[in-house]
């Protein structure tokens, strides 16, 4: 087996395992994972703590 030869198979199985997990799990968009969109059920605890942490983490970056 020659090396490209291989790599066209790897990347033949990789097309073939990308397309199977789409078709599975199906695709999303980056919008989708805003921590604002998903954090609605939270309890006020967590969003508190996370709301702390993202400050500091800014404040953090501004050093």
């Amino acid at each position: 087996m020659s090396a490209s030869n291989a790599d066209q198979m790897w990347n033949n199985l990789a097309c073939v395992m990308k397309d199977a997990a789409k078709d599975s799990l199906g695709v999303a968009s980056a919008r989708t994972h805003s921590t604002h969109m998903e954090s609605w059920w939270f309890c006020e605890e967590v969003q508190t703590k996370v709301a702390t942490k993202q400050s500091r983490f800014k404040e953090l970056l501004s050093c």
